[in-house]
């Protein structure tokens, strides 16, 4: 059943610090969290968010960005070889 006037708010955190929206950061009090052009100082797994609502509130902590390494390719794979 829906409540009317009720709301969930939901917050985002890096470490203690409440994200704020920017140019680069997005969704800060939604459910979907967006960073665009992340760098090395993004990286980590201090990522957290907080939803309350009228049931209470939930944390769900340790959101990790990494860096994905694309493999590179540096000698050419040999072709047609018999054993």
């Amino acid at each position: 059943a829906n409540t009317p006037n009720s709301k969930m708010n939901i917050q985002w955190y890096r470490g203690t610090t409440p994200l704020k929206n920017d140019n680069r950061i997005a969704g800060v009090n939604s459910s979907i969290l967006t960073i665009r052009n992340i760098s090395a100082t993004d990286l980590g797994s201090d990522y957290w968010v907080v939803a309350e609502g009228l049931c209470g509130s939930d944390t769900v902590r340790n959101f990790t960005i990494v860096e994905a390494i694309t493999p590179v390719i540096t000698i050419d794979p040999v072709v047609g070889l018999s054993e």
